[in-house]
Formats: structure tokens, sequence, C-alpha cells
């Protein structure tokens, strides 16, 4: 861990990831046209679709929203499912939201290289957010965008499933899941650096990144 927290951060994350967009890798504002495009590669990252079809597995292995059925039509109407809730999450909170409030949508690494740590941060991310201006206040697109999918489900579901205790346990499931994948977002750029997984370019400008200061640099290594 503290070989880990010795790599400096401004390095780690100067590419953009293409399995999390939303790491952030400059403090620049985003435009609303940007949070849009953040929205979208969100929505269709290898995360989010590897991840909505696993789900789909496990609903089907569990029976949920059994009126779905089973075998391969039940399984893709559960994917394209949880697809439609990953989208219309993005497209709520990530965009729409974070551009008439003027939060910053996306995930700030604090690299402090102690796990409870970065664990009790990745969780507070649900409620603590940064704003365009740079301060910190409620993440209310975290908070608002997946009630949002999970009442808008409600038109896609199985009817059996259209009740209001499924679509807060819905919402409970999401945020959830979003807790531990921003533990694993921590950790990512250094598993992006282990692995060498490609990336998109994006240049990491001066400011603060997470909780820790970065000097400005002109030859950023691609990750």
């Amino acid at each position: 861990m503290d070989a880990m927290a010795a790599v400096p951060i401004v390095n780690l994350l100067s590419g953009k990831s293409r399995v999390f967009p939303n790491l952030a890798v400059t403090t620049k504002p985003m435009t609303s046209k940007e949070k849009l495009l953040l929205a979208v590669e969100n929505s269709v990252s290898p995360f989010t679709v590897i991840g909505t079809a696993a789900g789909a597995g496990v609903g089907q292995a569990m029976d949920t929203n059994s009126g779905y059925g089973q075998g391969a039509e039940g399984y893709f109407k559960r994917w394209g499912a949880g697809m439609a809730f990953a989208s219309s999450n993005q497209l709520i909170g990530t965009y729409a939201i974070a551009s008439v409030i003027h939060q910053d949508p996306r995930y700030f690494v604090q690299n402090s290289g102690k796990f409870q740590e970065s664990v009790r941060y990745a969780v507070s991310r649900l409620f603590v957010a940064r704003y365009d201006d740079g301060h910190t206040g409620a993440n209310w697109a975290q908070i608002l965008g997946p009630l949002g999918a999970a009442g808008l489900a409600n038109t896609y579901l199985p009817s059996e499933n259209r009740t209001i205790g499924n679509t807060f346990e819905n919402y409970a499931i999401s945020e959830g899941i979003a807790a531990g994948v921003n533990v694993l977002r921590e950790y990512w750029p250094h598993i992006n650096k282990k692995l060498g997984l490609p990336s998109m370019g994006l240049d990491s400008g001066p400011g603060t990144v997470g909780q820790r200061k970065v000097p400005p640099t002109s030859n950023n290594p691609k990750q």
C-alpha cells in the first residue's frame, strides 16, 4: 500500500480510463455537452456492459423479475432491463441533474493508500460531490439519478414488479452496488497501470485531483 501511495497520482490518471470513463484526470470544469458525452460513455463502458450481463445471469438464476421467464429470451430481457436502468441513471444523474445544478459528475480518486480510509471515502462519495466551481456539496446526481431510473423502470419491468416497494428496493440495490464500484474506482488507476490497459488520451492539467495537489506537467505518460 505504501509503495502504491508513493506513485504520483498525476501519472496514474494521465489517461482517461475506458473501463471507468468518469474517473477524473483534470479539475477543469465540464460543459453540459461534455457531461452528456460522459453519460453516454458510462452507459456503454465495458464495466457497464459486462456488469449488467453478469447481473442478468444472477437475476435469471434467482428468477427475479419472474415475468421475464427463463431461457435465452428471459436472459436478454433482464440484460436489456439492466442496460436501460444504467442508461437512464446516467442521463438523469450524470447529464440532466449535474448540468442543472452545476455539479461535477466525475469521480475524484483520493489515492490515500490506506484501505479503510479509501473505503470510507468511496462510500462518502455517494453523498458528497465536487461542483463545477470547486466547492463540495450534496451529491444530488448520485442520490436522485438512481431513484429516477428506478421509477422509470416501472415502464418496462413485468407488471407484477411495478410496485413502490420494488422501486425503492431497486434503488437501494443500485446505491449498494455504487458504493462497491467506488471502492474499485479508488484502486483502478493502479490496476489499470499494472495491467497496461489502453486508455483514451486526455490532458491532465494542474490542480487538485482527489485530495492531493498535483503540479503542472507537460509530459505526462499516456496509459
